[in-house]
């Protein structure tokens, strides 16, 4: 941890002030975004000295306008009792990088988007038993590096394309919903949201609005299917289903031409720019792929996408995130980075026994990197 030093105190880099402004943030929602109180619960943090506290001004300054706020020394050592004191282990914990996990812990609130279908039992919705699991592992993750952290789960209700009004497009539609309103306010809880596009409308929303492209589209509309780094692709794929931006009819590759490295027959495909990664169902020990995506807005909120081409896949990948060695990037630009990894699968099918017999043996990240997102978002 580093901090600048002058005779009006320290201060500390763009960064640094972003990683601060998220754990106070986190504090500041726990109060009801009452910002005095957030003051009362630093000082009795630090009840044991008399007058140590933070000045009431800076809070503001920090958290909504972004200033290069300087703090004294007294001040530091009240914000580091306070956040040991709040499970973020002091200051070092707080300023130091940032994996996915601490990120999502650091606001204190986080809301699971999970696809959903009607169920069979009348006002009842299902939802997949690996996205379940996706839930708890990812719950498990945030709660080993910090504590405190409230978490809500909204599903998604999956829709065909027959019952969007032909009066509205598929995101006015939407835009009613709790879901698409947790993602479009500001100043909400983080996002999680688990699986593609095919089974989630929240991961379409969710996706189109980190990577600044238009949802619910069909992804070579208007001839841009490049401003798209991924698209998914599966040969059972519902004809009634709502158009998205990640979704391909044809497996092709990124310039729009067939893919046609092996006439083999496949199942699902996910296409990473200019690579098409196969799956085949049929096979009882094979590799899936999953996406882990994930941005840091600019009001200070982590949105985070895991989708794999199966259930399976996507629990996998979200394996994979406690392990993953990502830092969300910091970018005070208006359109911030978004990071993301790749996770690849040995999936085992185990015939013979009840209900779904898909294992995951093993799981590994076997690409990352950063997205520059469309200037139109």
């Amino acid at each position: 941890m580093e901090l600048d030093s002058s005779s009006e105190g320290f201060s500390v880099d763009s960064q640094l002030r972003r990683r601060l402004a998220d754990a106070l943030r986190r504090g500041l929602n726990s109060c009801g975004g009452v910002q005095s109180q957030l003051i009362e619960e630093i000082e009795k943090a630090n009840a044991y000295v008399d007058g140590l506290t933070i000045e009431r001004r800076k809070i503001p300054d920090l958290l909504f306008k972004d200033l290069d706020v300087k703090f004294s020394t007294r001040e530091l050592q009240a914000l580091d009792t306070y956040f040991i004191k709040n499970g973020l282990g002091g200051l070092s914990g707080v300023l130091s990088s940032h994996s996915i996990l601490r990120s999502l812990a650091n606001t204190g609130q986080a809301a699971f988007l999970l696809g959903a279908r009607p169920g069979a039992q009348f006002r009842t919705n299902s939802v997949s038993s690996w996205d379940l699991r996706s839930v708890t592992h990812i719950v498990r993750g945030i709660d080993s590096v910090a504590t405190g952290v409230h978490f809500d789960i909204q599903d998604v209700l999956l829709r065909e394309r027959t019952q969007i009004p032909h009066s509205a497009t598929a995101r006015e539609f939407f835009s009613a919903e709790d879901w698409h309103q947790l993602i479009t306010q500001r100043n909400g809880p983080n996002i999680i949201s688990l699986a593609s596009s095919r089974v989630n409308h929240g991961s379409e929303l969710l996706l189109s609005t980190m990577l600044g492209l238009d949802p619910y589209s069909r992804p070579d509309a208007e001839g841009d299917a490049v401003d798209a780094p991924f698209q998914m692709w599966w040969e059972d794929d519902d004809a009634g289903r709502i158009p998205s931006r990640f979704i391909m009819d044809r497996l092709l590759l990124r310039d729009g031409s067939a893919y046609t490295a092996s006439m083999r027959k496949y199942s699902a495909a996910l296409r990473l720019h200019d690579e098409i990664f196969t799956v085949d169902y049929e096979a009882s020990v094979r590799d899936e792929y999953g996406l882990i995506v994930c941005q840091r807005r600019k009001d200070g909120r982590i949105f985070l996408c895991i989708a794999g081409l199966t259930g399976t896949s996507t629990y996998a990948t979200a394996m994979a995130l406690s392990t993953a060695p990502l830092v969300i990037p910091f970018d005070d630009s208006p359109y911030p980075p978004v990071l993301w990894g790749l996770a690849k699968a040995r999936v085992v099918t185990q015939e013979g026994i009840p209900g779904d017999g898909r294992q995951v043996s093993a799981v590994d990240l076997v690409q990352t990197g950063v997205w520059q997102p469309s200037r139109r978002g």
